[in-house]
């Protein structure tokens, strides 16, 4: 079976034919599935019904049997999909409703903390307690100095790349495109005008540094630092992973002794 005639399971992330009605692994109804089921009985309905005028009085009455029986099949299978669609809404719903009042909750108890941290420096500390935040799922957006706080993210975790190279680590392939998008990162989020000029001025002043370290540990020259930036800047300054991956792999290659 072709790779796009395959969907992967939202409960158990198995793999089985988009045609399937539900998972053959874990039981989940597949809506889109079912769907082509119920499609595909109607359309055996609808042919049985047009060659009912060439039958037998016996063998419509056979045959209208048939259909109703079928008919019946169809309704239940119907009825009992519009059921699980009723209950799924409802208990997403639910589970939205209840993620909200736990980001709101986080909010009230936590904002003015971040907001004390922020205004007396404390960046390091609130860096941690910001990706603790995000992994536990808690809505972060609506912080404030988010944009900052993740910008320094970036560059604490270049600086700490940075001074294991300098101490000698090996460059490997995912130490380099880190250190790469964090890098990039850093650079991007001045041009992204999501600071205040506070925020903008601290990371002015880290710039010329990450820029430095483009060119003399990994060779970038001016066009192709400018190459980089208009590509960024075309898409909506955003650095992806894989492109600092595939500059990660070229670097290794070109400079294998």
């Amino acid at each position: 079976m072709k790779k796009e005639d395959l969907i992967v399971c939202p409960s158990c992330a198995a793999e089985f034919g988009k045609d399937n009605a539900k998972c053959p692994f874990c039981g989940v109804m597949y809506y889109p599935g079912a769907e082509k089921a119920y499609m595909e009985h109607l359309e055996e309905v609808k042919e049985d019904l047009s060659d009912l005028q060439y039958m037998s009085g016996e063998a419509v009455k056979e045959e209208a049997k048939k259909v109703g029986k079928l008919l019946k099949k169809v309704a239940i299978i119907l009825v009992i999909l519009i059921a699980i669609i009723v209950v799924a809404v409802f208990f997403l719903q639910k589970k939205a409703r209840e993620q909200e009042r736990e980001d709101f909750i986080y909010r009230q108890a936590n904002f003015p903390v971040f907001d004390e941290m922020y205004e007396n420096g404390e960046y390091d500390e609130l860096a941690d307690k910001y990706n603790e935040a995000l992994l536990e799922g808690y809505d972060m957006w609506s912080w404030e100095h988010r944009d900052f706080i993740s910008v320094y993210g970036s560059i604490r975790d270049a600086e700490d790349a940075m001074a294991r190279l300098d101490a000698g680590e090996k460059p490997e392939q995912a130490v380099i495109a880190g250190l790469i998008w964090n890098e990039w990162n850093v650079i991007m989020y001045v041009a992204r005008d999501v600071l205040d000029e506070q925020e903008k001025g601290y990371i002015d002043s880290i710039k010329d540094s990450v820029i430095d370290d483009l060119k003399t540990r990994w060779g970038m020259s001016e066009e192709e630092l400018k190459e980089w930036y208009d590509r960024l800047a075309a898409d909506h300054h955003i650095i992806t992973y894989d492109e600092c991956e595939k500059f990660a792999k070229d670097w290794i290659k070109r400079n294998k002794k």
